[in-house]
């Protein structure tokens, strides 16, 4: 019997209809909105996060984990966000909110999802502070939000395909590249198209949507749309690097480096030495910052 094939038309058509496209959280919106105010206080932010239980469940789990916590606890969403400051509180709710979106998948564990998930965010983030020549589209805190949200298309292949998606799964080596090109030739789309669709039914700048799309071969975008796939395909490269599989694709041995992103590094004014530096940098900081704990959570 041959497999279905979908375009990226035909995939946003059935996952509209199927109710699989969720709506982007509301929350994240106005956090953004009250924080781009030069006049932005603690009082506002927490008037924002407190209407979303989850977001702030894992704001004070953040909180109040070894790298924050001082003499006490913190006892009140005013406190965690004081005590993390707004960058950190932006960060854990974006992942919260991704977190609390996706259903739960039936042919990969969520929990190594979210572990890469957070270490490429991490990774993309301190990349682009590296980047000095195109700061003026990269920066920090966007790259974040993109580096967690590049992959989400595996969630919604696999909810759209299920017994397609488990058999690549079964069949996937440790090499996310070749994880493309499968499901390109099963499925007729990949998850880099897939997570490119909910960004843009979340509506997205274009620049983010075309990144995402095209992060696994950055050179086949227009040079003016490349730099966010270039961050993106480095940053999950850290992340396969420093041994984290997506579930879907499973790890490879830790210190491998793509030999696309060896190509790609120059793009942004980089190299390989730049590169081991980062992934170093990335290793001890998602420890720090408590994402491997966030992202084991999934499965408690």
């Amino acid at each position: 019997m041959a497999s279905t094939k979908y375009t990226a038309k035909s995939l946003h058509e059935w996952l509209e209809k199927h109710k699989h496209l969720p709506n982007f959280p509301s929350v994240l919106t106005e956090l953004d909105a009250v924080l781009a105010s030069e006049e932005v206080t603690v009082d506002a932010v927490v008037a924002v996060l407190q209407v979303d239980v989850s977001v702030v469940a894992r704001i004070m789990k953040t909180v109040n984990s070894a790298r924050y916590v001082m003499h006490e606890p913190a006892q009140t969403l005013t406190d965690a966000v004081s005590r993390l400051g707004f960058s950190a509180t932006r960060m854990v709710a974006i992942a919260a909110a991704f977190m609390g979106l996706m259903n739960t998948p039936k042919s990969f564990p969520p929990r190594d999802f979210w572990r890469s998930a957070f270490v490429s965010a991490v990774a993309c983030r301190e990349l682009v502070g590296m980047v000095k020549s195109h700061q003026s589209l990269l920066d920090p805190s966007s790259a974040f939000t993109l580096g967690v949200a590049s992959d989400l298309g595996v969630f919604l292949l696999d909810a759209c395909c299920t017994d397609q998606y488990a058999n690549i799964v079964d069949k996937v080596q440790s090499n996310p590249l070749a994880l493309v090109k499968m499901e390109q030739q099963e499925l007729g789309v990949d998850h880099a198209i897939a997570s490119a669709i909910l960004l843009r039914y979340w509506r997205f700048p274009e620049s983010w949507v075309m990144g995402v799309a095209g992060h696994y071969f950055p050179a086949r975008l227009p040079k003016a749309q490349q730099p966010w796939a270039d961050a993106l395909l480095i940053a999950e490269s850290v992340s396969y690097y420093l041994g984290y599989g997506h579930g879907v694709c499973p790890s490879s041995p830790s210190g491998v480096l793509l030999e696309l992103t060896n190509l790609r590094l120059s793009a942004l004014g980089l190299d390989e030495q730049d590169f081991t530096h980062l992934a170093s940098r990335v290793a001890l900081l998602v420890e720090q910052e408590g994402w491997m704990t966030l992202a084991d959570e999934v499965s408690n």
